[in-house]
């Protein structure tokens, strides 16, 4: 019986943090309580895991546990209209 998770992200290519120098195509990130769980060939994932939320990016690439911490601090609030934009644009993906 598939395990439940919160979200598993499917894309076409991963790029993982560790290890170095590797490109993982066509593989899933099962996600639970905020933690990453595991990161496999998608169909495997589709067949350990009950997903509540699932995310194809077929066209996409994803680097699980990159943060990006750089800010535009010194930029006038209202550059910031573009992320609502952008908010919207993501939720109604």
């Amino acid at each position: 019986m598939p395990q439940a998770v919160d979200t598993l992200l499917s894309a076409r290519w991963i790029v993982p943090v560790e290890p170095e120098n590797v490109v993982l195509e066509h593989h899933a990130i099962a996600i639970h309580d905020g933690r990453i769980l595991a990161v496999l060939p998608r169909e495997d994932a589709l067949a350990r895991y009950r997903p509540a939320f699932a995310l194809d990016l077929d066209r996409h690439v994803v680097l699980p546990g990159l943060i990006n911490a750089h800010t535009h601090a010194s930029m006038p609030p209202v550059s910031y209209t573009h992320l609502d934009v952008y908010k919207r644009q993501l939720q109604a993906y």
